[in-house]
């Protein structure tokens, strides 16, 4: 089991979509035709029931049908041949009377003929030896020799039907096998009105009987035979039978004869599936089934649905290879894409398939693979600005290590020369360039860059050799607080260049730093000139719009800045960010 479990877990996934697809319809055709098979074999079975009892019964109405053609040809010849007066005295009639008298009675049994398509032809004879007949070709001399029982004129009357027999007498002169006939004969005698007739014959060739028994193909286990009340076959399947004993025919596995005792008792052997008494209780019909006929239709619809299961197993077979690989083609060349991907090839685009949930897995790969070389060109992008930024940098410390040894060395000339001014400025100007180029990280206490701020204001005020003061507003806890490194520089230069870049008294910038709902809040206002302010997209300076954009960079919609300004009143920067506590690094 486990053997064959880990063959199937090495299938590739086109043939396991296959083999499921292949299975699916041809166990559920497999289950239907059990069900199916079933219904069928009951269905068949009622069927040929019925065929078998139809055939029965129209076995017996062929058969009862040719009876009482044969009752009423022998009730109108008897009428005719027992009643008429012109059989009086025949011996005594001349030739010509004679003749006449015959061409008259074979003219009427040859119209009853005609008549009646069972009828074969009509003998008939007188107790002195004359025949009549409707056949002119009869050999008389035979059939007389042919008699059982000779002609007498103190006999009594009766009817009898004679078995199939061979009627030799049909032609003169004929072969010594004639046809098979099977005769009604009647005996009359001398009290009869004409009281010359003897006997009249009439035959029914076997053939008939033949066609009205032989509806379906008798087989040496489905047949019919026809037993007269003397025992006699008057019809048996095999035609050389007719005429025989019962007792002395066997057909198949069955013997005629024992069977016919056991009917004859009321007995229902295996097998019989009915009898029926005809002719007045003269024949009687014994029909023999079994289930060849069933398992023939069984047979047939058996090699039918083989062939239809067959032609699904193909059909089967081909749609699951089809579907199969139209499901699985768009997922091989995805895992071959992403083959490629691993190699670091980027430029690959999987074609997009019809099925809806597969082109969404592809369209979704062919983004990732876009954004995925867009990060990594990115990236590399950024390691080249990162390594040249690093160059500047180490050129940078470089430079201001020479620059603060020479400004340290000016600062002791000036002190040396009593010039503490400019020793002053000198200081303030080491420690803004100190600032500026230390290695930090972008976030800086408050305090740090308020330090910052009061330096880089004297420098100024030294420079345009204007009085601008700074007053504070800040909470306590703000100034633990961290803030960006370089975040209020912009703000308070731009008041300085454009703010008070007419003079005036009373130059004051006011920084006031609070804490709301856990953002930290720091308002930079300057009695300034101010200026029409018209939005963010109007201003042309770099400093305001690069404090927007890092606040934005760093803190997404928690961080903004706002502007307000009012010409002759001032202006007034706002900015707004969660509060970072001590510890805390920006990712």
């Amino acid at each position: 089991m486990k053997r064959w479990r880990k063959k199937t877990e090495a299938l590739s996934l086109h043939k396991k979509i296959a083999i499921a697809m292949f299975i699916t319809p041809v166990l559920s055709s497999l289950i239907i035709f059990c069900f199916y098979y079933g219904y069928m074999k009951d269905f068949y079975h009622e069927k040929v029931e019925v065929f078998q009892e139809n055939n029965r019964e129209n076995m017996t109405a062929n058969v009862q049908n040719i009876l009482r053609q044969i009752e009423t040809v022998s009730s109108e010849v008897l009428g005719m041949a027992a009643l008429s007066e012109d059989f009086d005295g025949y011996s005594q009639k001349n030739a010509y009377e004679k003749l006449l008298l015959n061409r008259e009675i074979t003219g009427q049994f040859t119209n009853i003929c005609i008549s009646n398509e069972m009828i074969d032809h009509i003998y008939m004879l007188d107790f002195d030896g004359n025949g009549f007949s409707s056949n002119s070709e009869w050999d008389i001399q035979r059939y007389r020799e042919e008699m059982e029982i000779p002609l007498d004129v103190g006999q009594k009357g009766r009817s009898v039907i004679l078995p199939p027999h061979q009627a030799r007498y049909r032609h003169l002169g004929g072969s010594a096998k004639g046809p098979y006939m099977i005769s009604l004969v009647t005996y009359l005698n001398r009290f009869t009105k004409s009281g010359s007739i003897g006997l009249i014959q009439i035959d029914i060739p076997y053939s008939k009987i033949r066609a009205a028994m032989e509806l379906l193909k008798m087989t040496e286990e489905d047949f019919s035979f026809l037993v007269d009340e003397e025992g006699y076959l008057v019809y048996a399947p095999r035609e050389e039978d007719a005429g025989k004993k019962a007792s002395q025919v066997e057909y198949g596995s069955y013997h005629l004869g024992k069977l016919w005792e056991k009917v004859s008792n009321g007995e229902h052997p295996a097998g019989v599936v009915s009898t029926k008494a005809m002719g007045r209780g003269k024949w009687t019909l014994i029909q023999i089934n079994s289930n060849s006929m069933l398992l023939e239709e069984m047979g047939k619809m058996q090699k039918t649905w083989i062939l239809i299961f067959l032609v699904c197993l193909v059909c089967a077979g081909i749609f699951s290879l089809s579907l199969s690989h139209g499901v699985t083609k768009p997922i091989i060349n995805l895992i071959g894409s992403m083959g490629k991907v691993s190699k670091g090839n980027f430029n690959i685009q999987v074609e997009i398939p019809e099925s809806r949930e597969l082109s969404e897995l592809a369209v979704s790969f062919n983004s990732m693979i876009q954004e995925v070389d867009s990060l990594m060109k990115e990236n590399i992008q950024k390691e080249r600005e990162k390594t040249r930024m690093q160059m500047m940098a180490l050129n940078a410390k470089i430079n201001s290590h020479f620059l603060y040894n020479t400004l340290n060395t000016v600062k002791w000339q000036a002190i040396s020369k009593n010039q503490m001014e400019i020793a002053e400025s000198i200081v303030a100007l080491t420690k803004i360039l100190e600032y500026s180029y230390k290695n930090t990280p972008d976030l800086v206490k408050l305090e740090e860059e308020l330090k910052f701020i009061e330096d880089y204001l004297y420098i100024q005020n030294l420079r345009y050799g204007r009085k601008v003061s700074m007053v504070y507003e800040i909470e306590e806890a703000c100034k633990k607080s961290y803030v960006l490194k370089m975040l209020l520089q912009p703000v308070v230069e731009n008041a300085l260049l454009h703010g008070f870049k007419y003079g005036g008294e009373n130059n004051r910038i006011t920084l006031r730093c609070t804490m709301e709902n856990g953002h930290m809040k720091i308002c930079i206002y300057d009695n300034g000139s101010g200026f029409h302010y018209e939005g963010f997209d109007r201003l042309t300076g770099i400093g305001l719009n690069n404090i927007r954009e890092r606040l934005e960079l760093n803190f997404g919609r928690e961080g903004h800045m706002e502007i307000w300004s009012t010409p002759g009143e001032g202006t007034s920067v706002t900015l707004a960010f969660p509060v970072i506590r001590e510890g805390k690094d920006m990712q």
